[in-house]
């Protein structure tokens, strides 16, 4: 059993509110994550999904449920950028759940701050001069780090795990991240 000696075998899924409810899409997606032996399954760009419809929660509960139940995986993660979208969308999304076989069991952040290039071009507008932080590295990780830690706290008040998404950090920040994640994802 691969959950039985932590081996987590994943994969990001993105588009979910385009595809979510076309049998067809679902059923490819959970007979190659079945056949591939994946375990885990991380949501990916839940920004365009419709977390204000109740047909659309119910369609990706489902699916959830689906792959939990029929198709080998033991978890599902949120991927999110930022700490406001896991209070906002994703908890309420769980809280609204009466089985949790339908719920998110992993909050993923993913924020690429040692990336010059999702700094210029995604994050110094949106994230960062909001902040009054520096469109740099430095900036860039302050942010994450601040984010990071509410999404932790909060996966941790609810029961639930918290991971991050990283690469090429140095020796103090990948210390900072292992003294509170309970699971990295290294690039």
């Amino acid at each position: 059993d691969a959950q039985a000696n932590n081996n987590v075998r994943g994969f990001y899924l993105s588009g979910v509110d385009s595809w979510i409810g076309d049998t067809l899409v679902e059923d490819s997606i959970l007979w190659y994550a079945s056949g591939n032996a994946f375990n885990y399954i991380a949501f990916y760009s839940l920004s365009g999904f419709d977390f204000t419809s109740t047909t659309k929660k119910n369609l990706l509960a489902a699916f959830i449920r689906r792959a939990k139940t029929s198709y080998g995986i033991n978890m599902v993660g949120a991927v999110g950028e930022n700490s406001t979208r896991f209070f906002n969308e994703i908890l309420p999304y769980n809280n609204g759940r009466t089985s949790q076989l339908e719920r998110f069991d992993v909050f993923n952040f993913e924020f690429e701050w040692w990336n010059s290039n999702s700094i210029a071009n995604l994050y110094c507008n949106k994230y960062l001069i909001p902040n009054n932080l520096p469109c740099d590295t430095a900036g860039a990780w302050a942010f994450a780090w601040q984010e990071f830690r509410k999404i932790d706290s909060l996966a941790n008040a609810n029961g639930l795990m918290s991971e991050n998404y990283l690469g090429w950090p140095d020796r103090g920040r990948m210390q900072d991240l292992c003294s509170i994640a309970d699971r990295i994802l290294l690039h």
